[in-house]
């Protein structure tokens, strides 16, 4: 008669007999991490777009801009030693005042008012999609695995949302600058930046995660352990 053997633990069979998707869920959820980090980082920064102005009494004016920061660099021609700096936060309890231009500025407030609140909320969801991905290396279900892909999809989402809106806010500031309130055209340039692409990394990154965790989920077999 086979000699019955007691006392086994699930700690006693290999790690693939019973989280046979460690393999997969461990990388994705570090790779979920870093699309956190790069949502939250292009979110925070003040280096999405690079605006150089026209040189007025001698005087270089750099601004960069997020959509929750600006940083003004100003320098005096011919002494780039002598540069000044200065960072502060988008008060957007603020609205434009009437006066002239009332309606363009209005125009550009409502835009990255938008842009931030979605790129806010993207980055939330987003850290809420690691926490699942990271819940789900422990618990290894469908429906951990179907939210993780939901979480990170909707988090794409509303990342991708704000990214776009701040893109027509830049693309068409100048095309939408009011001549007859106004007067000319400010003689200025823009140059995408870091900040923008990380933020645009993160969208790419939350769909791709999101997608790969729709795609376990359908491979699981029920009933595994």
């Amino acid at each position: 008669m086979p000699h019955k053997v007691t006392g086994l633990t699930m700690a006693h069979y290999p790690v693939d007999y019973w989280q046979p998707y460690s393999k997969y869920t461990v990388p994705f959820s570090a790779l979920g991490f870093i699309t956190f980090l790069a949502t939250g980082v292009g979110t925070l920064s003040a280096y999405w777009v690079k605006h150089e102005y026209g040189n007025y009494n001698r005087t270089n004016l750099i601004m960069y801009e997020g959509v929750w920061r600006k940083c003004y660099y100003t320098s005096t021609i011919g002494l780039t030693a002598n540069t000044e700096s200065e960072c502060e936060m988008i008060d957007y309890l603020e609205k434009p005042q009437q006066g002239p231009g009332y309606d363009y500025y209005i125009l550009l407030y409502e835009l990255m008012l938008s842009s931030v609140i979605l790129m806010t909320l993207g980055t939330l969801i987003s850290f809420i999609s690691e926490v699942v991905a990271i819940l789900t290396i422990r618990f290894q279900n469908k429906s951990f695995m179907l939210c993780s892909g939901y979480f990170f999809i909707l988090a794409g989402i509303f990342t991708l949302a704000g990214c776009m809106i701040f893109t027509v806010k830049v693309v068409m500031e100048e095309r939408w600058w009011p001549v007859e309130s106004l007067g000319p055209v400010p003689d200025k340039s823009y140059h995408i930046y870091w900040g923008f692409f990380c933020a645009w990394g993160g969208v790419f990154a939350c769909f791709f995660v999101g997608m790969f965790y729709f795609k376990l989920s359908r491979l699981y077999t029920e009933g595994i352990y």
